[in-house]
């Protein structure tokens, strides 16, 4: 359907706005900037899990979240730094146990899980900035 992948950024990106950790309070797609920012990332992955004999599919939404961070190599910015990709991972499964999901404005697709699926890591480096990535996804069902 034209415009399902637009919903699904949006939805994503709109959620982690609620993110009470982010420090600009501004997420873009694709970019984080050139200078300290965030980004939200479709991830290359089958969105289909299962499919079910009524037609409905079990469905994965998969994205990272990107960060880009001021880093001059001090020991005291990298803990920093790794201490917010650990609190936002918190973030996330609270969410999940909460039952607080991107809202997809679709009747027909219904959210069970948000997760965190690869751990944040260094991404890369510049100089005076290190990008961090987390690869998460959400589960939902979608009927026919």
């Amino acid at each position: 359907m034209p415009g399902e992948a637009k919903k699904m950024i949006e939805a994503v990106r709109d959620f982690i706005l609620t993110c009470p950790l982010l420090k600009d309070g501004h997420v873009r797609v694709d970019y984080t900037g050139a200078e300290i920012g965030y980004s939200i990332d479709p991830l290359p992955v089958n969105p289909v899990i299962k499919t079910y004999v009524d037609g409905g599919s079990k469905r994965q939404y998969a994205f990272a979240f990107n960060t880009k961070e001021r880093f001059t190599g001090d020991e005291r910015e990298a803990i920093e730094n790794s201490g917010f990709l650990t609190d936002f991972t918190e973030w996330i499964e609270a969410q999940n146990r909460e039952g607080n999901f991107p809202e997809l404005n679709d009747t027909k697709k219904n959210i069970s899980d948000i997760e965190v699926t690869n751990s944040g890591f260094l991404f890369g480096m510049e100089p005076d900035y290190a990008s961090y990535q987390i690869q998460c996804r959400f589960l939902y069902t979608q009927e026919v």
